[in-house]
């Protein structure tokens, strides 16, 4: 498992690759209160590359998706890092 400031270095240069689809993904998984269906429909795209998406975060982190406190540290680390749709899931709230 990456450590925290490693997990967000590897997450922010692979969101960039990415062209910040897995900031933009988690952001909306969120505020679709972690439900992949919703947020599938929301973004227009089958629930199996939402689940993808996500797991590739998982991958980087090392951190849980479906598990609130590891999303908490997520939203966290997007926003210190400053991933771009990150700050959505504080803003919109």
């Amino acid at each position: 498992m990456p450590g925290p400031g490693r997990g967000a270095e590897r997450l922010r240069a692979e969101d960039a690759r990415c062209h910040g689809l897995l900031a933009r993904t988690f952001a909306v998984y969120v505020d679709c209160n972690l439900n992949v269906i919703q947020v599938a429909n929301k973004l227009g795209h089958h629930p199996n590359t939402i689940r993808s998406r996500l797991a590739k975060v998982e991958r980087l982190t090392g951190l849980d998706t479906r598990r609130v406190i590891d999303v908490m540290e997520l939203v966290t680390m997007m926003n210190l890092s400053g991933l771009s749709s990150a700050d959505r899931v504080i803003s919109s709230r």
